[in-house]
């Protein structure tokens, strides 16, 4: 069973999203079941350390939904800062970036 992961890339642009050179994308997801009890306070860091690790030079872009206030706190906790928002099929995405 998958509890969680992370992707990069045009794996974790959502539709209609430009690529931005500056910037690698990014997405994470966990479990609904595990929220709430401490694991993308776990899950976060390991990631960014990774993307840290592998793509030194690149700025990192996460794009949430913005009604989703829990993610985009997470992904406060981990530096990125909210930057603008993105409308695909409907949805409203808030888009953050975390500049290195």
């Amino acid at each position: 069973m998958l509890h969680a992961f992370y992707c990069v890339g045009a794996a974790a642009r959502v539709p209609g999203l430009e690529p931005d050179p500056r910037f690698l994308d990014v997405g994470i997801g966990l479990d609904p079941a595990l929220l709430g009890k401490g694991r993308s306070s776990d899950l976060g860091p390991v990631a960014m350390a990774h993307l840290e690790e592998v793509h030194p030079t690149l700025g990192l872009r996460a794009v949430i939904q913005s009604w989703n206030e829990s993610s985009r706190k997470v992904a406060r906790r981990l530096g990125f800062s909210e930057v603008g928002l993105h409308s695909s099929g409907g949805i409203e995405y808030t888009v953050l970036v975390l500049s290195r």
